[in-house]
Formats: C-alpha cells, structure tokens, sequence
C-alpha cells in the first residue's frame, strides 16, 4: 500500500507508473495521482473518466480539474456534472465554486481555447448558483461570471462560423481559372507529399537492411562458434519487424517479402502470426525463432524448408507435406501419420509416429 501511496505521490514518477494506478481500487492512492504536480494531460485525462464512471470521489475529481496539467474539456464537464453538489453541500466554502469557474474563464478567454471547450462552455447552466438567502449567502455574483463564461463562449464560436463561412463563400467566388490553378496547386502539393514520403520510407527501408545484414554478421560469428544449437538460437540477435512489412498477402496466402528472406535467421518471429503462412519451398528457418503449428500453415506444406526443434509446436505433422522437408534436429516426440514423405524427407532418428505415410 505504502509503496502505492508513495510512487503516486513522487513527481518523479513515470507517466507509465501513474497510469497503472489510475484504476487503482484504493481512493487513497487515486487521490495522490490527482495532486501529483507532474502527472501528463493523458494520466489525469484516464484517472478523471475512471473515477467518473466508477469512482465518483467528487474530491479526486476536484484535485483532477485543479491540476494544472488537466485537459480543458474535463474543467468544463466537471463542473457541469458535479458544481451542484458542492454549492449543497459546502456552500460557504468558496474555493470548491470559485476556483473551477475561474479556470473556465480563463480556458475561455485564451487565444488557444479548443472548439469543443467553446462549446461546451456555451451552454453552462447558471441555475447552479442560485441565492441562499436564508444562509445568509448570496450566489449571484457566480451566476454572473457564468454567464460571462456562456456569452464570451458564444461570442467566440460565432467569430469563428462567420471565418468559416467567409472561407466557405471565397472559394465560390474564385473564377474558374482561379479555382483550376488552387486545383493544379492542391494536387502538385500532395504529389511532393508523397515523393517525400516515398523517399523517407526508401532511407528507413535502407537503413533497416543494414541494421539486418549487421545482425545477421553477428548471428553468423556465432553459429561458427562451438556452441549448443538451442542455446544458439535463443541467443542471436533479432530484429524486430511489424507484421505488415514483414509478410505480404499472395492470392489466398501470406508470405514472408522476399528482400527479408535471406534474414530470416535474425528476424523476430515472437510476434508474427503465422496462420496461412507459406513455409515452404526451401526456406531454412533451422537458426530462426518462429514458431508454427504444422496444421495450420498454408495447405499444411513445410515441403523442401529446413526446422529446427523449436519451431514446430505441438509437434504434430499429420497429414502434412513433408516432401524434401529437414526436420532431423527434432528432437522431441513427434506424430507424422499420414503425412506426404520421400526419399528426400530428412525425419528424426527416433521418437517418430509414421502410420499411413504416403
């Protein structure tokens, strides 16, 4: 608990750890995250929408708002949801009141003030702060400054439809030869856009194949070193690649793009799903990471590819293709019943189930 309170309280703290405490079930630590001076727009942003639908600490959500980090839409939402409460509850106590409604203004009044912010400070409702005479206190000033808030929003926003209606009406007026030209512009603006972006892809792509043929150097000192095959394997450096640059989608199937065939050894298959994934077809994946299951490949063919023991889980080849497949580095259990073999099928020494080999 203490290390909890103690991590939410530090300034220190990493975006990360705060936002795994955000859910916290503790309203103790909720509340400290809140205060955090240093907590990201994004960590009070996911501690506000859980403590609204689940929590609903009105102090938490209080110290959220009063942050100076806390996103401008949740000022605006909070006292809307939850300024009724405090004026039952804590009516003298003006901070609670006064400070939220200040922030909006401020919100409001600034040249940066987002348009769902304008908005939504349009419509507050000034019934909140109504006259508590019998208390001896009066909330007409408050009803004023939301309604300074509602007008000065309102105001803005129609600033800001008449500039887009302007835009809007512009572009109408242009002559036809005006309006071919902004055409011809927009589209030799998106056609340096796209070179750029070709050109960045190209010098990413190029600098990936370096960093693939240094790791394969790596892997390749390795392996010639006298060390056990497994251990090899688990030891080579790898490279990460998202699944949607390494394969490509053939017809009904996946395969691996062929510029990264030739660094199948270095890639980092832990991540790629290899569902319909062609395996076959010479490929030697015997000093690489992936992992498959036999029956679930593309049409169930491993013919003419090289595996090692790792690669193959459940280690269940029936009714596989194995013709000129190498799994002789297999060294646990395996069933091939009514598998597809030759003469250039390389099979374990032992261990091997072959009823209703073709």
């Amino acid at each position: 608990m203490m290390e909890k309170i103690d991590i939410a309280k530090n300034p220190k703290s990493s975006e990360k750890e705060l936002l795994k405490l955000c859910e916290d079930t503790d309203s103790v630590v909720r509340l400290a995250v809140a205060k955090n001076p240093n907590a990201s727009s994004l960590v009070l942003e996911r501690l506000y929408d859980f403590e609204k639908r689940f929590g609903n600490n009105r102090y938490t959500l209080y110290e959220i708002i009063m942050n100076p980090q806390c996103p401008k839409d949740n000022i605006i939402d909070y006292y809307n949801e939850y300024i009724s409460w405090f004026w039952h509850f804590y009516i003298y106590d003006y901070d609670y009141v006064a400070k939220p409604l200040n922030k909006i203004l401020n919100i409001v009044l600034s040249d940066d003030c987002p348009l769902t912010t304008l908005q939504k400070a349009s419509t507050l409702d000034p019934g909140y702060a109504y006259h508590r005479a019998d208390d001896g206190f009066d909330g007409g000033k408050f009803t004023k400054l939301e309604k300074k808030i509602a007008k000065i929003a309102k105001k803005k926003l129609k600033l800001v439809n008449k500039q887009y209606s302007i835009a809007v009406n512009g572009v109408k007026k242009m002559s036809e030869d005006e309006q071919i030209t902004q055409k011809r512009n927009e589209l030799e603006a998106r056609r340096k856009e796209r070179l750029a972006r070709e050109k960045k892809m190209k010098e990413l792509q190029s600098a990936l194949i370096d960093i693939l043929k240094k790791s394969k150097e790596i892997s390749d000192q390795l392996y010639e070193q006298d060390i056990d095959d497994r251990y090899q394997v688990k030891t080579v450096p790898r490279v990460r690649i998202p699944e949607e640059r390494l394969l490509v989608r053939v017809n009904d199937h996946m395969e691996i793009n062929p510029i990264y065939l030739e660094f199948i050894d270095v890639i980092d298959f832990s991540l790629i799903s290899t569902v319909n994934l062609k395996v076959s077809g010479g490929l030697d994946f015997s000093r690489s990471n992936i992992s498959i299951d036999p029956q679930t490949v593309y049409n169930k063919d491993l013919s003419y590819s090289i595996f090692n023991d790792d690669n193959i889980r459940f280690k269940n080849l029936s009714g596989c293709n194995l013709s000129g497949t190498d799994i002789s580095h297999e060294r646990d259990s395996i069933g091939i019943e009514y598998a597809i073999v030759d003469e250039n099928t390389l099979l374990p020494m032992a261990n091997t189930s072959s009823r209703g080999i073709k």
